[in-house]
Protein backbone atom coordinates (compact mmCIF):
# COMPACT_ATOMS: atom_id res chain seq x y z
CA UNK A 1 0.00 0.00 0.00
CA UNK A 2 1.61 3.42 -1.22
CA UNK A 3 0.41 6.10 1.05
CA UNK A 4 1.37 10.19 -0.23
CA UNK A 5 2.55 12.57 2.26
CA UNK A 6 2.30 16.20 1.76
CA UNK A 7 3.94 18.59 3.26
CA UNK A 8 1.89 21.31 5.87
CA UNK A 9 2.48 24.70 5.36
CA UNK A 10 0.92 27.91 7.46
CA UNK A 11 -2.31 29.37 5.69
CA UNK A 12 -2.07 33.40 4.92
CA UNK A 13 -3.92 35.54 6.59
CA UNK A 14 -5.81 35.82 3.49
CA UNK A 15 -6.76 32.11 3.20
CA UNK A 16 -7.83 32.00 6.79
CA UNK A 17 -10.03 34.54 6.26
CA UNK A 18 -11.52 32.90 2.85
CA UNK A 19 -11.73 29.91 4.46
CA UNK A 20 -13.99 30.66 7.13
CA UNK A 21 -16.24 32.66 4.94
CA UNK A 22 -15.06 35.96 5.55
CA UNK A 23 -14.79 38.52 2.60
CA UNK A 24 -11.66 38.90 0.82
CA UNK A 25 -9.93 41.75 2.34
CA UNK A 26 -7.02 42.07 -0.41
CA UNK A 27 -9.81 42.68 -2.98
CA UNK A 28 -10.94 46.51 -2.87
CA UNK A 29 -14.79 47.15 -1.58
CA UNK A 30 -15.71 49.74 -4.26
CA UNK A 31 -13.76 48.78 -7.08
CA UNK A 32 -12.76 44.97 -7.34
CA UNK A 33 -9.59 45.30 -8.29
CA UNK A 34 -6.97 43.89 -5.80
CA UNK A 35 -4.71 45.80 -3.54
CA UNK A 36 -1.02 45.80 -4.07
CA UNK A 37 1.40 45.50 -1.28
CA UNK A 38 4.17 48.21 -1.99
CA UNK A 39 5.13 48.74 1.44
CA UNK A 40 4.97 50.55 4.81
CA UNK A 41 4.44 53.87 6.29
CA UNK A 42 4.93 54.72 9.88
CA UNK A 43 4.78 57.77 11.71
CA UNK A 44 7.98 58.56 13.37
CA UNK A 45 8.38 61.92 15.73
CA UNK A 46 5.76 63.46 13.67
CA UNK A 47 7.25 62.75 10.55
CA UNK A 48 6.09 59.76 8.22
CA UNK A 49 8.57 57.62 7.30
CA UNK A 50 9.63 54.49 4.67
CA UNK A 51 9.96 51.56 7.22
CA UNK A 52 9.66 49.02 3.99
CA UNK A 53 9.18 49.43 0.34
CA UNK A 54 9.46 46.02 -1.68
CA UNK A 55 11.59 47.60 -4.41
CA UNK A 56 12.38 51.74 -6.05
CA UNK A 57 9.46 51.87 -7.79
CA UNK A 58 7.72 51.32 -4.85
CA UNK A 59 9.87 53.88 -2.62
CA UNK A 60 9.22 56.51 -5.53
CA UNK A 61 5.36 55.91 -5.08
CA UNK A 62 4.93 55.75 -1.14
CA UNK A 63 7.41 59.14 -1.56
CA UNK A 64 5.38 60.90 -3.85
Amino acid sequence: MSVNIGTLRRQTGRERVMASGGKDHIVCPHCDNYYDYMGEVCLDQGQLTIKVAVNQEARNYLEG
